[in-house]
């Protein structure tokens, strides 16, 4: 059962994957200005680098919390 279910659902992810860069080979063949798509893209490039920049943050002030290297210099 379990692997119908892999089996299904690796053909779903497959046909968008298809569906995606069949779009983008449609959208390729397309001729446009560079101003609009190049400032749209500096937009989300900023996005995207600020969430990942926050994340990676939280995931190393979690994981660095979590050392045993604190105990260390604790004065007793």
């Amino acid at each position: 059962m379990y692997q119908s279910i892999a089996w299904y659902a690796t053909l779903f992810f497959v046909f968008l994957i298809a569906l995606a860069f069949s779009f983008v080979y449609g959208e390729s063949r397309k001729l446009k200005e560079y101003g609009s798509i190049q400032e749209k893209g500096y937009k989300i490039r900023k996005f995207y680098f600020l969430g990942l920049l926050a994340i990676m943050g939280f995931a190393s002030a979690i994981s660095l919390s979590k050392l045993p290297y604190h105990d260390q210099h604790v004065q007793a």
